[in-house]
């Protein structure tokens, strides 16, 4: 997901979502447009792994840095820690929720 975000990618984003998420439209809504305002670079850290082989909350330290496309445009820096649940269905772990959202949130210029 992190890669996916570095590398302009919403679709390789989402595709870790759950589409059943009820964090999914908000995700497909604002991931585009984001990644739409500029280059951005983004890395994760764990800060803790916890769950079973079906269910697994992680804790990760994601850091997001956003240059606008504008030439002289801002560069915005992000950095929360992020709650991840995650289910594994048919053999694939997907994101059931993400908290806070806000880190994905668009950048407002006003």
């Amino acid at each position: 997901m992190s890669a996916a975000l570095s590398t302009l990618n919403p679709d390789g984003f989402l595709v870790h979502i759950d589409k059943d998420s009820p964090d999914r439209d908000h995700l497909a809504n604002s991931i585009p447009e984001l990644l739409s305002q500029g280059d951005v670079s983004s890395s994760i850290e764990f800060v803790s792994d916890d769950g079973d082989d079906a269910k697994r909350t992680v804790k990760l330290d994601w850091y997001l840095e956003i240059k606008a496309a504008a030439p002289v445009g801002p560069l915005i820096q992000r950095r929360k820690i992020v709650t991840c649940q995650l289910e594994k269905k048919n053999n694939k772990w997907l994101v059931e929720t993400l908290s806070p959202l806000s880190l994905f949130d668009p950048i407002s210029f006003t």
